[in-house]
Protein backbone atom coordinates (compact mmCIF):
# COMPACT_ATOMS: atom_id res chain seq x y z
CA UNK A 1 0.00 0.00 0.00
CA UNK A 2 1.36 3.40 -0.98
CA UNK A 3 1.08 6.27 1.49
CA UNK A 4 1.47 9.94 0.63
CA UNK A 5 2.78 12.31 3.30
CA UNK A 6 1.91 15.98 3.12
CA UNK A 7 -0.02 18.94 4.48
CA UNK A 8 -3.71 18.88 5.31
CA UNK A 9 -5.72 20.60 2.58
CA UNK A 10 -8.56 23.02 3.37
CA UNK A 11 -11.22 20.57 2.20
CA UNK A 12 -9.75 17.82 4.44
CA UNK A 13 -9.93 19.58 7.80
CA UNK A 14 -13.31 18.08 8.71
CA UNK A 15 -12.11 14.58 7.80
CA UNK A 16 -8.96 15.12 9.88
CA UNK A 17 -11.00 16.05 12.94
CA UNK A 18 -13.12 12.93 12.35
CA UNK A 19 -9.96 10.80 12.29
CA UNK A 20 -8.71 12.29 15.55
CA UNK A 21 -12.11 11.89 17.17
CA UNK A 22 -12.10 8.21 16.13
CA UNK A 23 -8.73 7.70 17.81
CA UNK A 24 -9.11 9.91 20.89
CA UNK A 25 -12.85 10.38 21.51
CA UNK A 26 -14.39 7.01 20.69
CA UNK A 27 -14.77 6.14 24.39
CA UNK A 28 -15.76 9.50 25.81
CA UNK A 29 -17.69 12.53 24.57
CA UNK A 30 -15.90 15.46 23.02
CA UNK A 31 -14.66 16.92 19.77
CA UNK A 32 -10.95 17.41 19.19
CA UNK A 33 -11.55 20.25 16.75
CA UNK A 34 -13.46 22.30 19.33
CA UNK A 35 -11.22 21.36 22.26
CA UNK A 36 -7.90 22.24 20.60
CA UNK A 37 -8.55 25.32 18.47
CA UNK A 38 -4.87 26.31 18.19
CA UNK A 39 -4.21 23.11 16.23
CA UNK A 40 -7.39 22.44 14.27
CA UNK A 41 -7.62 25.90 12.79
CA UNK A 42 -7.85 26.81 9.11
CA UNK A 43 -4.90 29.14 9.62
CA UNK A 44 -2.78 26.26 10.95
CA UNK A 45 -3.13 23.92 7.95
CA UNK A 46 0.60 23.96 7.03
CA UNK A 47 1.34 22.54 10.49
CA UNK A 48 -1.14 19.64 10.17
CA UNK A 49 1.03 16.84 8.78
CA UNK A 50 -0.95 13.92 7.36
CA UNK A 51 -0.66 10.59 5.57
CA UNK A 52 -3.13 9.61 2.85
CA UNK A 53 -4.15 6.53 0.95
CA UNK A 54 -5.80 7.87 -2.16
CA UNK A 55 -8.18 10.51 -0.80
CA UNK A 56 -8.47 9.04 2.69
CA UNK A 57 -6.57 10.56 5.60
CA UNK A 58 -5.14 7.74 7.70
CA UNK A 59 -2.57 9.35 10.04
CA UNK A 60 -1.73 12.73 11.51
CA UNK A 61 0.79 14.67 13.58
CA UNK A 62 -0.35 18.14 14.64
CA UNK A 63 2.07 21.00 15.25
CA UNK A 64 1.37 24.30 16.96
CA UNK A 65 4.24 26.78 16.53
CA UNK A 66 4.49 29.60 19.05
CA UNK A 67 7.28 31.64 20.61
CA UNK A 68 8.09 31.31 24.30
CA UNK A 69 10.00 33.60 26.61
CA UNK A 70 12.51 31.92 28.93
CA UNK A 71 13.90 34.54 31.33
CA UNK A 72 13.70 37.09 28.52
CA UNK A 73 15.20 34.86 25.80
CA UNK A 74 12.82 34.30 22.88
CA UNK A 75 12.64 30.69 21.71
CA UNK A 76 10.42 29.30 18.96
CA UNK A 77 8.63 26.16 20.14
CA UNK A 78 6.89 23.42 18.18
CA UNK A 79 4.23 21.74 20.33
CA UNK A 80 3.15 18.32 19.05
CA UNK A 81 -0.22 16.72 19.69
CA UNK A 82 -3.06 14.65 18.23
CA UNK A 83 -0.65 12.00 16.94
CA UNK A 84 -3.15 9.59 15.45
CA UNK A 85 -3.22 6.62 13.07
CA UNK A 86 -6.39 4.95 11.83
CA UNK A 87 -6.68 1.47 13.41
CA UNK A 88 -6.70 -0.19 9.97
CA UNK A 89 -3.36 1.40 9.02
CA UNK A 90 -1.24 0.86 12.11
CA UNK A 91 2.04 -1.01 11.98
CA UNK A 92 3.29 0.67 8.80
CA UNK A 93 5.59 3.23 10.41
CA UNK A 94 3.31 6.18 9.65
CA UNK A 95 3.67 7.81 13.08
CA UNK A 96 7.46 7.59 12.87
CA UNK A 97 7.50 9.01 9.35
CA UNK A 98 5.19 11.86 10.26
CA UNK A 99 7.16 12.66 13.41
CA UNK A 100 10.32 13.00 11.32
CA UNK A 101 8.37 15.13 8.84
CA UNK A 102 7.15 17.29 11.74
CA UNK A 103 10.70 17.68 13.05
CA UNK A 104 12.03 18.80 9.66
CA UNK A 105 9.06 21.13 9.14
CA UNK A 106 9.52 22.68 12.58
CA UNK A 107 13.25 23.29 12.10
CA UNK A 108 12.59 24.82 8.68
CA UNK A 109 10.13 27.19 10.37
CA UNK A 110 12.64 28.39 12.96
CA UNK A 111 11.81 26.13 15.90
CA UNK A 112 14.62 25.09 18.21
CA UNK A 113 12.57 23.27 20.88
CA UNK A 114 9.89 20.60 20.49
CA UNK A 115 7.38 19.64 23.21
CA UNK A 116 5.27 16.50 22.76
CA UNK A 117 2.10 15.87 24.75
CA UNK A 118 2.78 12.23 25.43
CA UNK A 119 5.37 9.72 26.57
CA UNK A 120 5.00 6.90 24.03
CA UNK A 121 7.94 4.62 23.44
CA UNK A 122 7.98 5.95 19.88
CA UNK A 123 8.98 9.41 21.09
CA UNK A 124 11.79 8.05 23.26
CA UNK A 125 13.09 5.95 20.36
CA UNK A 126 13.19 9.09 18.22
CA UNK A 127 15.36 10.88 20.79
CA UNK A 128 12.79 12.80 22.84
CA UNK A 129 13.13 12.60 26.61
CA UNK A 130 11.17 13.06 29.81
CA UNK A 131 13.00 15.80 31.72
CA UNK A 132 12.34 19.12 33.42
CA UNK A 133 12.49 20.29 37.00
CA UNK A 134 9.06 21.02 38.49
CA UNK A 135 7.30 20.71 41.83
CA UNK A 136 3.78 19.81 42.87
CA UNK A 137 2.40 21.43 46.01
CA UNK A 138 -0.71 19.99 47.67
CA UNK A 139 -3.03 22.23 49.69
CA UNK A 140 -5.70 20.59 51.86
CA UNK A 141 -9.13 22.06 51.13
CA UNK A 142 -10.43 24.61 53.60
CA UNK A 143 -12.09 27.98 54.06
CA UNK A 144 -11.27 31.25 52.34
CA UNK A 145 -8.09 32.95 53.44
CA UNK A 146 -8.57 36.38 54.98
CA UNK A 147 -8.24 39.20 52.48
CA UNK A 148 -8.19 36.92 49.41
CA UNK A 149 -11.12 36.76 47.00
CA UNK A 150 -11.38 33.99 44.41
CA UNK A 151 -13.68 34.94 41.51
CA UNK A 152 -14.76 33.02 38.38
CA UNK A 153 -13.41 34.63 35.22
CA UNK A 154 -15.64 36.95 33.20
CA UNK A 155 -14.80 38.45 29.81
CA UNK A 156 -14.07 41.87 31.34
CA UNK A 157 -11.11 40.25 33.15
CA UNK A 158 -9.21 39.46 29.96
CA UNK A 159 -7.02 42.58 29.96
CA UNK A 160 -5.94 41.86 33.54
CA UNK A 161 -5.30 38.20 32.72
CA UNK A 162 -3.10 39.08 29.74
CA UNK A 163 -1.13 41.65 31.74
CA UNK A 164 -0.48 39.18 34.56
CA UNK A 165 0.64 36.53 32.10
CA UNK A 166 3.02 38.97 30.39
CA UNK A 167 4.90 39.45 33.65
CA UNK A 168 5.73 35.75 34.01
CA UNK A 169 9.46 35.08 33.45
CA UNK A 170 8.85 31.75 31.68
CA UNK A 171 5.80 31.61 29.44
CA UNK A 172 4.39 31.08 25.98
CA UNK A 173 3.81 34.30 24.08
CA UNK A 174 0.06 34.22 23.61
CA UNK A 175 -1.80 36.64 21.37
CA UNK A 176 -5.19 38.02 22.36
CA UNK A 177 -6.67 35.88 19.60
CA UNK A 178 -5.10 32.77 21.13
CA UNK A 179 -6.45 33.73 24.55
CA UNK A 180 -9.96 34.13 23.15
CA UNK A 181 -9.81 30.77 21.39
CA UNK A 182 -8.53 28.72 24.32
CA UNK A 183 -10.89 30.32 26.83
CA UNK A 184 -13.86 29.74 24.52
CA UNK A 185 -12.81 26.09 24.17
CA UNK A 186 -12.69 25.71 27.97
CA UNK A 187 -9.96 23.06 27.76
CA UNK A 188 -6.81 23.13 29.90
CA UNK A 189 -4.31 20.53 28.77
CA UNK A 190 -6.40 17.33 28.62
CA UNK A 191 -9.45 18.25 30.73
CA UNK A 192 -12.18 20.84 30.82
CA UNK A 193 -11.32 23.65 33.18
CA UNK A 194 -12.26 26.90 34.88
CA UNK A 195 -10.33 30.15 35.13
CA UNK A 196 -10.36 32.28 38.29
CA UNK A 197 -9.04 35.69 39.19
CA UNK A 198 -7.60 36.39 42.64
CA UNK A 199 -8.16 39.77 44.27
CA UNK A 200 -6.54 41.25 47.34
CA UNK A 201 -7.33 44.73 48.59
CA UNK A 202 -9.77 45.14 45.70
CA UNK A 203 -7.00 44.61 43.11
CA UNK A 204 -6.74 41.68 40.70
CA UNK A 205 -3.31 40.36 41.59
CA UNK A 206 -3.27 36.84 40.12
CA UNK A 207 -5.15 34.18 38.22
CA UNK A 208 -5.22 30.41 38.26
CA UNK A 209 -6.72 27.86 35.89
CA UNK A 210 -8.02 24.61 37.35
CA UNK A 211 -8.98 21.37 35.66
CA UNK A 212 -12.42 20.22 36.74
CA UNK A 213 -12.01 17.02 38.76
CA UNK A 214 -14.03 14.03 37.57
CA UNK A 215 -15.54 11.78 40.24
CA UNK A 216 -14.80 8.06 40.05
CA UNK A 217 -17.62 5.47 39.78
CA UNK A 218 -17.97 5.44 43.58
CA UNK A 219 -18.47 9.21 43.61
CA UNK A 220 -15.09 10.07 45.10
CA UNK A 221 -13.74 13.41 43.83
CA UNK A 222 -9.96 13.64 43.28
CA UNK A 223 -7.84 16.67 44.04
CA UNK A 224 -8.36 19.61 41.73
CA UNK A 225 -5.27 20.39 39.62
CA UNK A 226 -4.01 23.89 38.84
CA UNK A 227 -2.18 23.74 35.51
CA UNK A 228 -1.66 27.46 34.80
CA UNK A 229 -1.33 30.58 36.91
CA UNK A 230 0.26 34.02 36.95
CA UNK A 231 0.71 36.93 39.32
CA UNK A 232 1.09 37.25 43.09
CA UNK A 233 2.58 34.12 44.61
CA UNK A 234 1.08 34.97 47.99
CA UNK A 235 -2.36 35.32 46.43
CA UNK A 236 -2.07 32.05 44.52
CA UNK A 237 -0.92 30.06 47.54
CA UNK A 238 -3.62 31.59 49.74
CA UNK A 239 -6.40 30.74 47.27
CA UNK A 240 -5.65 27.03 46.89
CA UNK A 241 -7.50 25.77 49.97
CA UNK A 242 -10.71 27.51 48.95
CA UNK A 243 -10.33 26.24 45.38
CA UNK A 244 -10.41 22.64 46.54
CA UNK A 245 -13.52 23.30 48.61
CA UNK A 246 -15.35 24.77 45.62
CA UNK A 247 -15.07 21.47 43.77
CA UNK A 248 -15.74 19.23 46.77
CA UNK A 249 -12.18 17.96 46.44
CA UNK A 250 -10.02 16.93 49.37
CA UNK A 251 -7.14 19.07 48.11
CA UNK A 252 -5.79 21.30 45.35
CA UNK A 253 -2.61 20.40 43.49
CA UNK A 254 -0.42 23.14 42.03
CA UNK A 255 2.29 22.44 39.44
CA UNK A 256 5.12 24.96 39.09
CA UNK A 257 8.78 25.35 38.15
CA UNK A 258 11.26 24.19 40.80
CA UNK A 259 13.18 27.47 40.43
CA UNK A 260 10.12 29.55 41.42
CA UNK A 261 11.45 30.30 44.91
CA UNK A 262 8.80 32.91 45.83
CA UNK A 263 5.94 30.50 45.12
CA UNK A 264 7.71 27.64 46.89
CA UNK A 265 8.21 29.84 49.95
CA UNK A 266 4.54 30.92 50.03
CA UNK A 267 3.38 27.32 49.79
CA UNK A 268 5.80 26.08 52.46
CA UNK A 269 4.78 28.80 54.90
CA UNK A 270 1.23 27.43 54.61
CA UNK A 271 2.38 23.89 55.42
CA UNK A 272 1.82 22.37 52.00
CA UNK A 273 3.31 19.03 51.01
CA UNK A 274 5.69 18.85 48.02
CA UNK A 275 6.76 16.21 45.54
CA UNK A 276 8.95 16.48 42.45
CA UNK A 277 7.43 16.44 38.97
CA UNK A 278 8.67 16.31 35.39
CA UNK A 279 7.40 18.09 32.31
CA UNK A 280 4.08 16.44 31.30
CA UNK A 281 5.34 14.86 28.09
CA UNK A 282 8.57 14.43 26.17
CA UNK A 283 10.78 17.01 24.51
CA UNK A 284 14.04 17.78 22.78
CA UNK A 285 16.17 20.63 21.54
CA UNK A 286 15.82 20.36 17.76
CA UNK A 287 18.34 22.98 16.73
CA UNK A 288 21.12 23.34 19.31
CA UNK A 289 22.82 26.25 17.52
CA UNK A 290 19.63 28.31 17.37
CA UNK A 291 18.60 27.42 20.92
CA UNK A 292 21.99 28.30 22.37
CA UNK A 293 22.05 31.50 20.33
CA UNK A 294 18.85 32.58 22.07
CA UNK A 295 19.80 31.36 25.55
CA UNK A 296 23.51 32.28 25.42
CA UNK A 297 23.25 35.67 27.16
CA UNK A 298 21.21 34.14 30.00
CA UNK A 299 23.72 31.34 30.50
CA UNK A 300 26.70 33.71 30.39
CA UNK A 301 25.10 35.99 32.96
CA UNK A 302 24.69 33.12 35.40
CA UNK A 303 27.90 31.12 34.90
CA UNK A 304 30.66 31.59 37.46
CA UNK A 305 33.33 30.80 34.84
CA UNK A 306 33.39 31.05 31.02
CA UNK A 307 32.06 27.58 30.16
CA UNK A 308 31.76 26.94 26.42
CA UNK A 309 28.59 25.08 25.33
CA UNK A 310 28.74 24.52 21.57
CA UNK A 311 26.48 22.57 19.20
CA UNK A 312 27.86 19.27 17.93
CA UNK A 313 25.44 17.85 15.38
CA UNK A 314 22.31 17.04 17.39
CA UNK A 315 24.38 17.09 20.59
CA UNK A 316 26.69 19.42 22.49
CA UNK A 317 30.34 19.90 23.39
CA UNK A 318 30.96 21.46 26.79
CA UNK A 319 34.41 22.72 27.76
CA UNK A 320 36.20 24.80 30.37
CA UNK A 321 39.98 25.07 30.42
CA UNK A 322 41.28 21.56 29.94
CA UNK A 323 37.98 19.86 30.80
CA UNK A 324 35.79 18.44 28.04
CA UNK A 325 32.41 16.74 27.93
CA UNK A 326 30.53 15.51 24.86
CA UNK A 327 26.79 14.87 24.67
CA UNK A 328 26.31 12.90 21.47
CA UNK A 329 22.56 12.70 21.00
CA UNK A 330 19.54 14.98 20.97
CA UNK A 331 18.21 13.26 24.08
CA UNK A 332 21.46 13.60 26.03
CA UNK A 333 21.78 17.28 25.12
CA UNK A 334 18.19 17.98 26.13
CA UNK A 335 18.56 16.14 29.45
CA UNK A 336 21.77 18.06 30.17
CA UNK A 337 20.10 21.42 29.55
CA UNK A 338 16.75 20.81 31.28
CA UNK A 339 17.64 18.34 34.04
CA UNK A 340 15.18 16.99 36.54
CA UNK A 341 14.85 13.84 38.63
CA UNK A 342 13.83 11.52 35.79
CA UNK A 343 15.65 8.39 34.67
CA UNK A 344 16.76 10.03 31.44
CA UNK A 345 18.08 13.11 33.19
CA UNK A 346 19.92 10.89 35.66
CA UNK A 347 21.63 8.98 32.84
CA UNK A 348 23.79 11.98 31.87
CA UNK A 349 27.47 11.31 32.67
CA UNK A 350 28.93 13.02 35.70
CA UNK A 351 30.23 16.50 34.90
CA UNK A 352 33.94 17.24 35.30
CA UNK A 353 34.45 19.16 38.57
CA UNK A 354 35.34 22.54 37.06
CA UNK A 355 32.40 22.47 34.63
CA UNK A 356 30.10 21.30 37.42
CA UNK A 357 31.13 24.19 39.67
CA UNK A 358 30.79 26.78 36.88
CA UNK A 359 27.29 25.60 35.95
CA UNK A 360 25.86 25.67 39.46
CA UNK A 361 22.91 28.03 39.26
CA UNK A 362 22.99 27.94 35.44
CA UNK A 363 21.30 24.62 34.74
CA UNK A 364 18.70 23.35 34.51
CA UNK A 365 17.20 25.86 32.10
CA UNK A 366 13.57 26.45 33.15
CA UNK A 367 10.93 25.02 30.83
CA UNK A 368 7.57 26.60 30.05
CA UNK A 369 4.70 24.48 31.39
CA UNK A 370 2.03 23.83 28.76
CA UNK A 371 -1.05 25.32 30.42
CA UNK A 372 -3.42 26.57 27.74
CA UNK A 373 -0.83 25.91 25.00
CA UNK A 374 -1.20 22.15 25.35
CA UNK A 375 -2.09 20.46 22.08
Amino acid sequence: MTYELGTCRPDELGALVDLCNLVFRSRRPGNMGAEYPLVFDAGNLPQLRVARVGRQLVAHVGICIRDASILGARVRVASIGAVATHPDHRGHGLASALMEDARAHSVANGCSLMLISGGRGLYHRLGYVEVGSFLEARAVSGVRADGVELRPYVSDDLNSIIALHQHEPVRFLRSRGDWEKVLAAGMLMNQYADLYTIRTGGVTCAYLAAQRPVADPEGSVPAVRVQEFAGSRAGIAAALAELGTRYGSPAARLFFRADDAPLSAECRVRGMEFIGAAFPGTLAVLDPARFLGAMGPILEERASAPVSIQPLGEGLRVSLGGERMTLNTRGEASAFLFGGDTEEAGAIPELPPGIFAALQGVLPIPLPWYGYNYV
